[in-house]
């Protein structure tokens, strides 16, 4: 009998009667879609909470910008289909004061989220001029040696040059005969025997003159190698 009497307000209440006898379709015909001001609410409380969650990231902020406006996109028309109880004046004020104070809210956080990029990309430009004010100085100290070693050689050029002009070879003057004596190839055109031409070759050798030449060439080669060590 007692499950005769579900069965029986089970299907009333499908036919829109509960025991009573009151409709319950009455009761869910006054529900309505929510009301735009709060659609506005949950769409301000939505893009502070993403506000919130891009402050704290760095280099994923787009991509998670993005999904999460995927989502609110997705989720606010839904909102949009719900029904719901009919709530009193004050709570639409109440709903409209909570939507203008998220939205100051909103306000400082895409003020402080733009600060916080301003101040990212500050940083990135004063790391950058950093490095450059770095680079900058080890150019101006490579000038600096490059400078100093070619300042150096030039001291150096200017002070061989100076003795060049001043330094004179003091070289012994050579001999009178060396002068008016015969050349050798003179001498060899002359000579039709093999035999005696060696002993000539000898004789010159071995000639005080030829002594005297070797000795003057030795002297040059010494005064020369001090003059240009």
């Amino acid at each position: 009998m007692i499950i005769n009497k579900r069965y029986y307000w089970g299907q009333k209440a499908l036919a829109g009667a509960t025991p009573g006898g009151k409709k319950m379709v009455k009761v869910s015909v006054k529900w309505k879609p929510l009301s735009q001001s709060s659609l506005d609410y949950l769409s301000t409380a939505f893009s502070m909470s993403i506000l919130s969650i891009l402050a704290g990231k760095g280099k994923e902020k787009e991509e998670i910008q993005r999904h999460l406006n995927i989502i609110k996109d997705r989720f606010l028309p839904q909102c949009a289909k719900l029904k719901v109880p009919p709530g009193k004046f004050g709570d639409v004020g109440r709903f409209r004061h909570l939507h203008l104070t998220e939205k100051q809210k909103t306000t400082a956080g895409e003020t402080s989220l733009h600060s916080l990029e301003v101040r990212e990309r500050r940083r990135a430009s004063d790391d950058m001029l950093e490095k450059n004010d770095v680079e900058i100085e080890n150019f101006d100290e490579k000038i600096q040696i490059l400078s100093n070693q070619l300042e150096e050689s030039e001291t150096e050029s200017q002070e061989l040059l100076q003795r060049s002009e001043k330094d004179v070879l003091h070289l012994p003057r050579p001999p009178d005969s060396s002068f008016t004596g015969s050349t050798q190839q003179e001498e060899s055109l002359k000579i039709t025997d093999p035999q005696a031409a060696l002993q000539n070759v000898l004789a010159i050798q071995s000639s005080k003159e030829m002594q005297n030449i070797l000795a003057f060439l030795e002297q040059a080669h010494s005064q020369a190698d001090d003059l240009w060590p």
